[in-house]
């Protein structure tokens, strides 16, 4: 994790970095904590598919590139939903 001060606010003096970097690591902890359990989440058989929101359209097309690189390409991967559109179920 990388912070970046503007050097004059660093030079008065008033930064407290410990507290600083405490708060990044609850952070980090916490969205870590939270992405695992959304993950979790994904699993449940009643959300395998459903509406895509455009938010959501990126990540969709980065899992097959993903098994691309990984030289994955056989696996099942379902086809790309059209935009705004429910998948079957």
């Amino acid at each position: 994790m990388e912070w970046l001060f503007d050097p004059a606010v660093l030079a008065r003096g008033e930064v407290d970095l410990e507290r600083v970097v405490a708060l990044g690591r609850l952070l980090v902890e916490q969205d870590g904590g939270a992405s695992e359990r959304n993950q979790q989440g994904l699993h449940c058989l009643a959300h395998e598919r459903d509406v895509l929101v455009p938010q959501e359209y990126g990540v969709f097309a980065f899992q097959p590139w993903v098994r691309e690189q990984l030289g994955d390409e056989g696996s099942s991967a379902p086809p790309a939903p059209p935009r705004g559109a429910a998948r079957e179920r």
